[in-house]
């Protein structure tokens, strides 16, 4: 992030130069993970040092370098796990939503208490067990009082934005690009949605970032 943010400050603002200092790899593995800590580190600056989350800014910490090396089922996947609770929490605080815990994230909104079960999808092959384990998760919160539950779910990993640069050449394209990816996996895994909603849950929130080489004139479909 130093020597993305030293290019920048230098005039150096083309991918390219980017891509030549870092190595592909660091460079949207660091865009990535810039994504997500802005939005942490924002919403956690308005927070009293005493009501800082510790333990899970500690746990975020953890783990491999490059998230090609964590391994589907095994303690490598944990570090990152809870760095998407804590950003979920965060973007959700950022606009203005009360956080009451980051550990199985919980907020406020219109006096009602909504408790979010946040699951990483490292492979095809755990969706639908996270998402059952999420389900059931929620229900448990539900036996002690609380009945506004939402799932969020990671894609990243499906989609291989820790390997590839979407080339486009508006922001609009981007998004159009990237809502396409959320509704090919929604339609894609339709049946593990199956009795969800209109339940214990109230929505599911699909989460992608990828990083775009803006104005290219490379787009390609």
């Amino acid at each position: 992030l130093q020597q993305m943010d030293d290019s920048w400050r230098g005039g150096s603002r083309q991918i390219e130069d980017l891509k030549s200092k870092l190595g592909i790899e660091y460079m949207i593995f660091g865009l990535n993970e810039a994504s997500a800590l802005v939005e942490i580190i924002k919403f956690l600056s308005t927070y009293p040092p005493h009501n800082l989350p510790r333990q899970t800014i500690k746990d975020m910490l953890g783990g491999p370098f490059l998230p090609k090396d964590e391994i589907s089922g095994n303690e490598t996947v944990h570090p990152r796990n809870r760095q998407f609770e804590i950003e979920v929490a965060a973007r959700l605080g950022n606009k203005g939503i009360r956080i009451k815990k980051f550990d199985d994230v919980q907020f406020d909104f219109e006096n009602k208490v909504f408790s979010i079960q946040c699951k990483r999808l490292i492979s095809a092959g755990n969706i639908v067990q996270n998402i059952r384990k999420a389900h059931e998760q929620l229900r448990q919160q539900f036996s002690r009082g609380n009945n506004h539950g939402i799932i969020a779910l990671s894609i990243d990993k499906l989609i291989d934005s820790d390997k590839n640069i979407l080339a486009v050449d508006s922001v609009a394209e981007a998004e159009s690009k990237l809502i396409s990816h959320m509704l090919n996996f929604v339609q894609e895994h339709a049946e593990s949605f199956n009795g969800l909603c209109g339940s214990e849950v109230m929505a599911v929130f699909i989460v992608a970032r990828i990083v775009v080489d803006l104005n290219s004139g490379r787009s390609s479909p």
